[in-house]
């Protein structure tokens, strides 16, 4: 969610020149040279697609709606599988990781659109 609302808040600093696209993929290019710069954009991204990824493995490999990493370790184990992580820890550390770094990107975006 963040890295969208990031796309958003950038969509709406620039009322007049938004970009009429709803595609992810296409915003965060063409949001490259924000304040965040085009390293910070790219880990943003780079973040979105991962958890894209995770989003697809849960829904089709797993056969679940849901957004929510499972609990058990067995099924946590096979997802990781899916997404070719040795394990489930290292899974749920690379996503901790990733949420932790695109919420900083995007707080970072906000102060810089005051």
């Amino acid at each position: 969610m963040d890295a969208e609302f990031a796309v958003q808040a950038l969509q709406l600093s620039r009322r007049k020149k938004a970009f009429p696209s709803t595609n992810m993929y296409e915003l965060l290019e063409l949001y490259s040279h924000t304040a965040l710069g085009i390293e910070g954009m790219t880990t943003i991204s780079r973040h979105y697609k991962l958890l894209r990824r995770v989003e697809t493995a849960l829904r089709l490999g797993l056969d679940v709606k849901t957004h929510i990493i499972p609990a058990d370790d067995e099924t946590l184990e096979y997802l990781a599988r899916l997404l070719k992580y040795p394990s489930g820890t290292e899974l749920l550390l690379s996503l901790r990781s990733c949420m932790r770094e695109t919420r900083t990107m995007f707080e970072s975006l906000l102060r810089s659109l005051k």
